[in-house]
Formats: C-alpha cells, structure tokens, sequence
C-alpha cells in the first residue's frame, strides 16, 4: 500500500508523541527530535530515505537567525543541496545525554531494545529505499538491529570529532553519492557509467 506524505506525516506525528509521553512524561528522559528547519523537514521529512544518528546533539541548533558555522546547519545547508530536504532525519537513542551516558545507554539492552522498535515503527511509516546511518557508531547499531538489510549504508558522522577541510569533503562527496543512489532508485537520474572497463 502506497502512503502519502500527509498520511506518513500523521503517523510521525502520533509516534512522536509517544515517544514523548514514554521517554520525558513517563521517565523524565530528554528527548530531541531533529526539526523543521532552513527548508529541511528534519524528523517530519518522508522522502523514502533516513538519514540516522547514533543519539541527539547536546549543542543548541541554530536558528533562522543565526548565522553560525554549525555542523547542524552545514548537515542542512548540504541536505538541501542534494535534493534531500524531505528526507526523514533520526536518531538510533531517543534521549539526549551528556558524553559517555550515551554508552551506558547503549550498554542497557532494554533500553536499546525499546530504541530499536521505535526505529522500526519509524522505517514501518517511511518504507525508505535507503537507511543511511551517519557514523561507524550508528552503523554498527544499525547492522546489529537490522542485519543484512540491503537499504542500509554507512556515511561519516556530519560532526566528527576532529574536523578538519578534508573531513569536509569527504562527508559531502559521500552524502553526493548517496544522493545518486537514491536518484537512480527513484529513476530520476542515470546510472553513472565507470571508466576504466
């Protein structure tokens, strides 16, 4: 059955809410979603393609107004460009922590167990053609959630650690390549052809 924006934005919406209400009303956990900005839809977006985070960003996110250099607004900055401003934007973790609780968090089986349904109801709404996972992190979470599903890839985080120019371009020439990936899947752009054959 094929479902339309509004009716995968609705589903979001209730699944949000849910998240909301087991996580922050039910166990006092901060919960983030990635938002509505610069012409991204960010956790709304249900373009047929994720784009996953190991867990939320402690930082601020920017605003209209700002005009800052941060990884956030470069990530949409560069979603935008590629034609990937509908895509639906995640987290594997739901709750926002500080440093090493991420990892006590995925030490928890439970609670990484309650994560894992959630991005699956998640996928269940969006039926992506492809799951990208940013980070070695998340695509090790993703790879031991999901297997050998053939939709996953992995790209570097869009924040690494130590950036540098290089990790710049890196991240931009591999979220490129998945956007002609996703073009082709979708049949709006040829395969390219390789040389050297």
């Amino acid at each position: 059955m094929r479902r339309t924006g509004s009716e995968k934005l609705k589903r979001l919406e209730d699944l949000q809410a849910r998240i909301v209400r087991d996580l922050y009303l039910k166990e006092w956990r901060e919960v983030w979603f990635f938002p509505s900005f610069g012409g991204v839809d960010g956790w709304c977006g249900t373009q047929r393609i994720m784009f996953v985070g190991r867990a939320p960003s402690t930082g601020h996110f920017p605003t209209e107004a700002e005009r800052s250099s941060d990884p956030a607004r470069r990530l949409y900055t560069l979603l935008n460009r590629q034609g990937l401003a509908r895509a639906h934007l995640t987290d594997a973790i739901k709750e926002r922590v500080l440093g090493l609780a991420v990892g006590d968090i995925e030490a928890d089986k439970a609670r990484m167990e309650r994560y894992r349904r959630y991005l699956e109801m998640e996928i269940d709404i969006i039926r992506p053609r492809l799951i990208v996972a940013m980070g070695e992190r998340t695509y090790r979470i993703m790879n031991d959630w999901l297997g050998s599903d053939p939709r996953l890839r992995r790209i570097p985080h869009y924040s690494p650690r130590k950036a540098t120019e290089d990790t710049r371009r890196h991240f931009i020439a591999e979220l490129r390549q998945i956007s002609r990936e996703y073009e082709h899947m979708c049949g709006r752009r040829k395969v390219p052809r390789t040389t050297g054959r």
